[in-house]
């Protein structure tokens, strides 16, 4: 009995299964005695109307509260760009783009961080839907440029006169300061020149005579691309809509953990274009085996899964063996796919992932 109510009280249940457990609970009060607020209601699971009570529950998570972080880091670098060039007329500077998403009680918080510096203030302006696909934003819900604002006061607005003369005075003296020198080094240079020794001369004519030799070989450059191409809605069950927007981002974060751009397999430099041909295949091999045991919080998929998909959705299938793809000139390019299962919190759900491995051959 003990462990079916511990089953179904869980934050991702429905409420009409907490109101289950709650009815189940009321019942056994009458042989144990536990009331709402003594027994399992004094953990504060429901509150007096039978409702899922969240007063406890923490109204950021560790991704909005590093975003947050980050914007304020971003807020006072501008800070102090302002402090050492302070404009003379009201300054507005885009400080974040979609991709730094804050939550509302995050807003709130940055909000009041910004405006309690004089001077200061931010709005956010919501972005359209062209605009979260240039930012390549994949949250349903809205997400924000977020602008601050800089209005100098009218008393440090005002500067002395004789400051500005003793600025311009202090240009000029910098600048025929530095015209003397660049003159002299010229001089110097002229004179130095001159004085070459013929042996000088000889070696600097032979080193200039010398062809230039192109590298020669090939090299191998790998990239790994993740996507998460289903989304299993348990992943969202019973949450706000930050909260989904914080799961989205975190099962993304966690997908493209080992995704890689553009980067030397090796080091090695091979002699022809056949040898690192087969270089290149077999490194995406390997690295395909490697996709297919799953690692972190990617597991390769199975069969038979609980999972709320789309109607009639099927994870792809993973690659047998890499594809192959040759330029003009017989340079390879090999690629894989990989499906795997993301769950970045062990809730037992299962977000298809569909990662892209590609080796190709360059000129080294």
């Amino acid at each position: 009995m003990y462990a079916r109510a511990a089953q179904v009280v869980s934050p991702c249940a429905s409420r009409s299964r907490a109101a289950g457990v709650q009815r189940l609970l009321a019942d056994t009060s009458l042989m144990f005695g536990f009331g709402r607020h003594g027994g399992y209601g004094g953990y504060g699971l429901f509150d007096d109307d039978d409702h899922l009570h969240r007063g406890d529950w923490s109204e950021k998570s560790g991704a909005a509260s590093s975003r947050e972080a980050s914007a304020r880091s971003a807020f006072t670098e501008l800070r102090g760009e302002f402090a050492a060039n302070r404009p003379e007329k009201e300054a507005t500077v885009e400080l974040l783009k979609p991709s730094t998403h804050l939550t509302a009680p995050c807003w709130r918080d940055f909000k009041k961080f910004v405006t309690q510096h004089e001077g200061w203030s931010t709005k956010r302006r919501q972005a359209t839907d062209a605009e979260k696909r240039q930012h390549g934003e994949t949250r349903k819900g809205a997400v924000y440029f977020v602008d601050v604002t800089f209005k100098p006061s009218a008393k440090a607005a005002k500067a002395p006169k004789s400051t500005s003369k003793a600025t311009k005075t202090a240009s000029v003296d910098q600048a025929a300061r530095e015209a003397a020198r660049s003159q002299m080094s010229s001089t110097m240079s002229s004179w130095v020149a001159s004085g070459k020794r013929p042996a000088q001369e000889s070696a600097a004519a032979s080193e200039a005579k010398k062809p230039c030799v192109a590298a020669s070989g090939f090299a191998v450059r790998y990239s790994r691309t993740s996507e998460v191409v289903e989304w299993d809605q348990q992943t969202f069950c019973d949450c706000r809509p930050s909260e989904a927007d914080d799961a989205m981002e975190e099962t993304n974060a966690a997908a493209s953990a080992y995704d890689e751009t553009d980067v030397a397999t090796d080091g090695v430099t091979y002699d022809s274009a056949a040898v690192a041909n087969q270089a290149a295949r077999d490194f995406v091999s390997r690295a395909l085996a490697t996709e297919r045991k799953g690692r972190g919080s990617l597991d390769p998929p199975r069969a038979g899964v609980d999972a709320e998909w789309s109607r009639g959705y099927t994870p792809p299938r993973t690659s047998d063996a890499p594809a192959e793809a040759l330029s003009a000139e017989g340079l390879g390019v090999y690629t894989a796919r990989a499906t795997l299962f993301c769950d970045p919190y062990g809730a037992d759900v299962h977000n298809v992932v569909v990662a892209t491995l590609e080796a190709r051959v360059v000129r080294a």
